[in-house]
């Protein structure tokens, strides 16, 4: 008799603080359990629902909206999480509905990848709007999108890029600071190197930082002349000139990063601080 108290208890919590029609299911499985129980049983879950006809939210002020959504993978890791893979979020003041991103907890943070290229089968050469939009697989290669990177930026956020190679070891790099602006600006870049950490030697602050994102048909780089460097590497990124750093190309010299190259692997991702 206990423990279906304790479900019909719980399946009041839900259908208390949630949309009804989510858990529908859940709850005609418990009328069914409960039905085939005592008369107590079935005593206990009218007088159930006729408390939730009057209870309304205010019944159990314990349950929040913070409780039902998490604003990103840090979040998660915050809240126990311990398992890498494919999470939903709903960042603050976020304008689109809530999304999924793959989520690494490594190192005490849970890191939102917002960039996986592994020289495998998507194909980073793609225009102004894809880039917005985002492409590819999230629990595989895939471009997050400017625009949702711009909407995870607004909080302060941390920066890291993991690089492999065929003949190096792997390197990374930790920024503190790492905001896209919005499309208006171009999806301008913010990297503070002053307190970056890692093995891989600064040159996307030192090179990138205030840069507009440019692809081959929206060019915002500074290069030299009519040159596109989006034109040139065949995909999108924060180009300053045409060298030093660009984790999306697809040309034939692939994916650089000035003294690692060439790299195989990019993984980009961010957490708050």
């Amino acid at each position: 008799m206990r423990v279906l108290l304790v479900i019909a208890v719980q399946i009041a919590l839900i259908t208390a603080n949630t949309d009804f029609n989510k858990y529908e299911r859940r709850w005609n499985n418990a009328k069914e359990y409960l039905n085939k129980g005592t008369w107590r049983c079935k005593r206990l879950y009218k007088d159930l629902v006729e408390e939730l006809k009057t209870c309304q939210d205010s019944c159990f002020p314990l349950m929040s909206d913070d409780d039902l959504q998490f604003r990103d993978c840090q979040h998660y890791y915050e809240k126990g999480h311990r398992v890498s893979g494919r999470y939903e979020i709903n960042p603050p003041d976020n304008p689109l509905p809530p999304f999924s991103v793959w989520c690494d907890f490594m190192g005490g943070h849970g890191w939102t990848a917002i960039q996986r290229n592994i020289n495998g089968p998507v194909n980073f050469t793609r225009l102004w709007d894809q880039y917005k939009e985002g492409f590819g697989d999230i629990s595989d290669e895939h471009w997050l999108g400017n625009e949702k990177i711009h909407i995870l930026t607004q909080t302060n956020q941390m920066l890291n890029i993991y690089l492999t190679s065929e003949d190096k070891s792997p390197a990374s790099g930790t920024w503190t600071r790492f905001e896209v602006a919005n499309e208006s600006a171009n999806y301008q870049l913010t990297l503070d190197g002053s307190g970056y950490t890692g093995e891989l030697i600064d040159y996307f602050s030192l090179h990138h930082d205030g840069m507009q994102f440019s692809t081959a048909d929206n060019d915002n780089d500074i290069g030299v002349g009519n040159r596109s460097c989006a034109a040139d590497h065949q995909a999108g990124w924060w180009y300053a000139g045409c060298g030093q750093v660009g984790l999306n190309s697809e040309s034939q010299s692939g994916m650089f990063w000035k003294d690692y190259y060439p790299s195989s692997t990019s993984i980009m991702r961010v957490s708050r601080d």
